[in-house]
């Protein structure tokens, strides 16, 4: 069944997207949204200078090896803190 990422996909430049946690709101606005191979992941936590939400899923179900072929990789800067 889809999980709680299953619409990352249709996320784009400049969409918000907007973490609640200990009374507070972290507003971050989407940079990139791109599909990278399985072996790939590493590259996506690289450092950055500024404040980064970096959210990875997996598409391209491959029934007859049981696995992902792909990682949906959305990354968004930190904007605003409330």
């Amino acid at each position: 069944t889809p999980g709680i990422f299953a619409n990352l996909k249709s996320l784009r430049y400049g969409d918000p997207l907007q973490i609640f946690t200990g009374g507070q709101t972290y507003t971050y606005e989407v940079q990139e949204n791109s599909l990278i191979s399985a072996r790939g992941v590493t590259q996506v936590f690289e450092p950055k200078e500024q404040d980064w939400l970096t959210l990875v899923t997996c598409e391209s179900f491959n029934a007859e090896e049981d696995n992902y072929r792909l990682r949906r990789v959305v990354r968004a800067v930190l904007v605003s803190v409330e």
